[in-house]
């Protein structure tokens, strides 16, 4: 049992619900060389099935707050047929964290090993931190969140750097929110598509309507007597006027 590695767990852990009672059950068997507790244990720690035990130690890798290695716990009489998944609690303090304040102190430690603590002077307790620290918190749980994307999105943390992964299940899981991300962010693009035709479309007909009410030419449809498209130009009929009368000019000379 670590009690360090569990008060790192209750303190820094950005994992939630099953996942961080899962994170605190391995904690709670790390050791010098680990942790190996079974899914069946783990699953009995959180009263959840095994399953979500999986999905949970999946997420847990994502965070980069443990690290599987697989069949590589186990003692050295254990079978390596029946060895179990060897789990190293990789979770550690910030740089600035205030081991006084939150975590186990030596006098905690010495209880724990059933010596008797050294005296302490009292110490005020520590200030509330007040909305604008925990809002500075907040906005750095996120920047950290998105420095761990991971390079390749469609595989589990364990597989991010090999060349062939192997059938993995995790792997699976990730490949489908992917799918689906890219699913529903071309539906998103589709959609923004339509709703700027649909724009455009509106434009026009706005733009023709206001050319057909100044323009006396044309009908309510824009056309002129002829059935025509209207170009909406008054000069038009004279143009077209003049441009006979030359015509016809030019065909009597050449008859005469």
């Amino acid at each position: 049992m670590s009690v360090e590695a569990m008060t790192i767990a209750l303190h820094h852990s950005r994992a939630q619900g099953t996942a961080k009672v899962v994170l605190l059950g391995i904690a709670n068997h790390d050791g010098d060389g680990g942790a190996w507790p079974s899914i069946a244990t783990l699953a009995k720690y959180a009263n959840v099935s095994t399953r979500s035990v999986q999905r949970a130690i999946d997420e847990l890798q994502v965070l980069g707050e443990v690290s599987r290695g697989r069949q590589q716990g186990g003692t050295a009489r254990t079978p390596d047929h029946l060895r179990p998944n060897l789990y190293a609690f990789t979770l550690t303090c910030p740089p600035d964290c205030d081991r006084s304040k939150n975590h186990v102190t030596d006098a905690d430690q010495h209880r724990h090993r059933g010596a008797k603590p050294a005296a302490s002077e009292p110490t005020a307790p520590a200030p509330k931190p007040a909305a604008t620290d925990r809002r500075d918190l907040a906005a750095q749980e996120t920047a950290t969140a998105r420095a761990q994307r991971l390079e390749h999105p469609e595989r589990c943390a364990e597989h991010q750097h090999t060349d062939v992964p192997p059938p993995c299940g995790a792997c699976a899981r990730a490949r489908r929110v992917v799918e689906a991300a890219e699913a529903e962010r071309d539906q998103r693009q589709r959609t923004a598509d339509a709703e700027r035709l649909r724009a455009e479309r509106a434009e026009r007909t706005r733009l023709a309507r206001i050319d057909i009410d100044a323009c006396g030419l044309c009908d309510d449809d824009g056309r002129l007597r002829n059935g025509l498209p209207c170009k909406h130009d008054p000069a038009l009929v004279e143009r077209n006027a003049r441009g006979r009368a030359a015509v016809d000019a030019a065909l009597a000379g050449a008859r005469a």
